[in-house]
């Protein structure tokens, strides 16, 4: 299901590190964020899980599995609003 765009929602992606104080990734990355939904699409594409996982969408909190399997659809929906 992909969100109206009328309603005013804008989808959101963020891009975050582990590490204090992050490593100065920001500024390159912004600059690449064509790539970066491209490589983020085709890693939760093939990615074996059913649901999502933390592997390709993060953690999932759905307790039942079609709600889980919403999350890996919707993470390509909203990925697919950026191209």
């Amino acid at each position: 299901m992909e969100p109206e765009r009328t309603r005013g929602f804008t989808p959101t992606i963020y891009l975050y590190d582990n590490y204090p104080g992050g490593i100065g990734q920001s500024e390159p990355l912004f600059s690449r964020v064509a790539a970066l939904i491209d490589a983020a699409g085709n890693l939760i594409a093939s990615c074996d899980c059913t649901c999502g996982c933390p592997a390709c969408v993060g953690p999932v909190l759905a307790v039942d599995e079609a709600a889980r399997r919403a999350a890996k659809e919707l993470a390509l929906s909203a990925l697919g609003l950026f191209i």
